[in-house]
């Protein structure tokens, strides 16, 4: 099982192009000094759980990380992140930023083992009225709802993530049918290869 390290950059362009994309947002950017203090304080957070993710990750869907190291861009005024490549803001609090980080590593995950296992078309048999970025995201929630119940056992992770999805309809729609259909049933028709002896 591979542990990728992660590695937090903050680069000076990119700290520019982000400070004008906030200009247009009205958004207060980060000076490049406290994005790099941020920086810091995710590393050292990350840190303390690191191995645990991402060794539950991949447990959780048998799937395995194809490269060594994860940069992760950290950007001064930007709200969430995306997976390839791996961009998050910078305004959250480091623990809460692991769970976003969290679900970006679940992208990453599913995107590298693309070409050898390819679930979506399961997703979309389960959930064949359902919009993309629904259907995935029922994927995403139903591995987090174990990452955070049986690997890192903090429900309270759980319930906060819950209440913060509700304001974007496709996390929250996902998250109900995660609730509705059970996270242990849907990992387990997704990916038949999990690891992980999830607990109902």
């Amino acid at each position: 099982m591979n542990i990728p390290k992660v590695e937090f950059i903050t680069q000076h362009k990119l700290h520019q192009m982000a400070a004008l994309y906030a200009q247009e947002k009205k958004w207060e950017p980060l000076s490049l000094e406290k994005l790099q203090e941020r920086a810091e304080e995710y590393k050292k957070r990350w840190s303390q759980v690191e191995e645990k993710i991402l060794l539950g990750l991949q447990d959780i869907c048998g799937l395995t990380y194809k490269e060594d190291t994860i940069n992760v861009y950290l950007l001064p005024a930007y709200k969430g992140g995306f997976s390839t490549p791996l961009v998050t803001g910078s305004y959250l609090e480091p623990d809460r930023y692991i769970d976003i980080l969290s679900h970006e590593l679940i992208h990453r995950l599913f995107s590298r083992d693309k070409e050898e296992y390819s679930f979506f078309q399961i997703l979309k048999e389960m959930y064949p009225n359902k919009e993309n970025l629904v259907i995935i995201h029922v994927a995403v929630h139903a591995v987090l709802k174990a990452l955070y119940k049986d690997v890192l056992n903090e429900p309270s992770r759980l319930e906060r993530d819950i209440e913060k999805s509700q304001m974007f309809p496709a996390y929250k729609e996902a998250w109900e049918i995660v609730e509705r259909d059970g996270y242990e049933s849907i990992i387990k028709k997704l990916f038949p290869k999990t690891k992980l002896n999830i607990q109902k």
